[in-house]
Parts: C-alpha cells; sequence; structure tokens
C-alpha cells in the first residue's frame, strides 16, 4: 500500500518496519480521517506514543486495490489497524475508541460522571449520524441520485438542498448549545465531539451559511485550531489551515 507522506516526528510509516503494538492509521488527506488523525497526534505529543500512518491517493484509486479492500471491503478511509493487527472503520467508532483506549488525553468523561459520559455518546452520533450523513448529501447528492437525466439533475437538486437546510438547521443547534453550555460541547473542557465537529465543520465552510456564522462555534473552532496537534496534522496531511 503507498504512502505518500515522509516519515515524521518519529511516526513509523507502513512501509517501514514498525511494532504491531501500535495503532496504524491509513486515510487518505482532508477526509473522515482527520478525527482519529487529530486524537493519534495528541495522544503523541502528551504521551510519546508512536503510531503508524499511511496517507493513500483517492484519485489513483488506492481504495479500490486488493490489500486496501481486504481491510474495508467498502474501499473507504478511514482505516484504523488496532495493535493485535485487526482493522476497525467508521470514523466516529475509530474515534471513540482512540478516546477511551488513551484516558490520559481527558478526551472522554469519567464513567462515574454518567450524564456527561452519556452526552458524550449523543455528540458523536448526532455528529455523524446526523451532520455528517446530511452533509455528504448536500455537498454530493449524486451519490443518493445517481444520472444525468434532466429529471434526475432536479432531483439531485432538491436533495442538496433539502440537506443544506437541514445542515444549517443542526449547526444552529449546535451553536446555541455551546452558547449556553459551553465552550465546549461538554461545558469546560475540550473532548473528542468537539474534535469531531471541527472535523465536520471543515467540510461545511461553502454552505450559503457557514458554521463560523455562528459566534459560538466560531470561538470552539479557534481554540481547536490553536491544538498542536492539528497544526501537526494538518501539515503531515499537506493540508491549508486553519482546520476549519
Amino acid at each position: 500500500m503507498p504512502s505518500h507522506t515522509p516519515p515524521s516526528r518519529g511516526h513509523v510509516m507502513a512501509n517501514q518496519p514498525g511494532s504491531s503494538k501500535e495503532y496504524h492509521l491509513i486515510t487518505a488527506p482532508g477526509t473522515a480521517g482527520l478525527a482519529p488523525h487529530i486524537l493519534l497526534e495528541m495522544n503523541y505529543e502528551m504521551n510519546g506514543a508512536a503510531y503508524q500512518l499511511t496517507l493513500i491517493n483517492l484519485r489513483e484509486g488506492d481504495q479500490k486495490k486488493p490489500d486496501f479492500l481486504k481491510l474495508n471491503p467498502l474501499g473507504r478511509v478511514p482505516v484504523l489497524v488496532l495493535p493485535n493487527g485487526d482493522p476497525m472503520v467508521e470514523s466516529a467508532a475509530i474515534t471513540m475508541t482512540l478516546a477511551r483506549s488513551c484516558p490520559s488525553m481527558n478526551l472522554i468523561p469519567p464513567t462515574s460522571n454518567e450524564t456527561q459520559y452519556a452526552y458524550w455518546d449523543q455528540w458523536l452520533v448526532f455528529l455523524t449520524n446526523s451532520v455528517q450523513a446530511d452533509l455528504m448529501i448536500a455537498k454530493r447528492p449524486e451519490r443518493l441520485i445517481p444520472g444525468t437525466e434532466p429529471e434526475q439533475l432536479a432531483a439531485q437538486k432538491a436533495a442538496s438542498a433539502g440537506a443544506t437546510a437541514r445542515v444549517e438547521n443542526y449547526f444552529n443547534v449546535i451553536g446555541e448549545h455551546l452558547k449556553d453550555h459551553g465552550p465546549y460541547m461538554l461545558g469546560d473542557a475540550i473532548s473528542a465531539p468537539d474534535i469531531y465537529l471541527a472535523m465536520v465543520c471543515r467540510w461545511a465552510r461553502e454552505l450559503p451559511k457557514p458554521p463560523r456564522t455562528h459566534q459560538a462555534i466560531a470561538n470552539l473552532l479557534d481554540k481547536i485550531d490553536a491544538l498542536p496537534a492539528v497544526k501537526a496534522v494538518l501539515k503531515q496531511e499537506g493540508l491549508e489551515g486553519p482546520l476549519a
């Protein structure tokens, strides 16, 4: 599997010998691997926990090659290869797994705080099941309604408009929540949902009403953008900042 990023800061690339005890993230720049990548980088900075990173090229079809399809038959990124060698998929699930497996990062509330722990799950699931899902329809309606006939194009336009309205309402809800309960999604401390929200906001920057229209969201994004791990990840993935 090709790697498109040079080794940096002690990270071991997939085409080099590495410890089987390390996480191995396979992703593509700017995709749903951003949130997991940031968590891995935060763990590296806080705890010195090295990880492996492979950036594949979607335009060249790396995700359709047999070695990748063995990891994810759907041909989608990201994939996280666990320290035992088993692959797991779905960005939100990977994010939750990393936060739970690295509690010293303090990106998940203690289980003793029943309400905060429940809200942590709630917001991550909301961000992936509602915001991210509808945002993909808003930006790429042809994936939902394929075709180039006039009626299909009209249906795509309608689907995109409806999804855009829903996404903007989701950000209204998030903005009001942050205004009343922020500055972070769970209050005074950063957690994994904040990282995931920033990733989703990056994809929503071109909406008619982008997330930064909400001052409370803009304030949160500024805090996320200032994290050293975020700056490192943007550099590693060859992306221009800010994150969102």
